[in-house]
């Protein structure tokens, strides 16, 4: 444990500003597999809020007619882009001579 905590690599500060947006603050330490399925399921769960809002036929916030449904959906999408970044690439690289980036077998 104490090894995996002195060779963390930080994470980009990009990808720290983008998890900053929604309320995630990673220590160094942290897994970025982990921090991505918290993204994920943060996203899931406002996509699920739109649906339902769509489906009510509410205004809820911002929320307009359902023929609003596909740009709020990719507003969405747009919020969440480091979901299409792979968690292996959240991190600065390794110095020299470091070991990369783990491979999961």
């Amino acid at each position: 444990m104490l090894a995996d905590v002195m060779s963390a690599r930080p994470f980009l500060p990009a990808v720290l500003a983008e998890l900053e947006r929604h309320g995630i603050r990673p220590r160094p330490e942290s897994d970025p597999d982990r921090i991505q399925q918290l993204l994920a399921d943060l996203y899931r769960i406002r996509l699920q809020r739109v649906r339902l809002a769509v489906r009510k036929g509410e205004a809820a916030g911002s929320l307009g007619p359902r023929s609003d449904h596909g740009a709020r959906v990719r507003e969405l999408r747009d919020r969440y882009r480091l979901l299409a970044l792979p968690a292996a690439h959240w991190r600065l690289p390794a110095p020299d001579g470091a070991a990369g980036p783990e491979v999961k077998r």
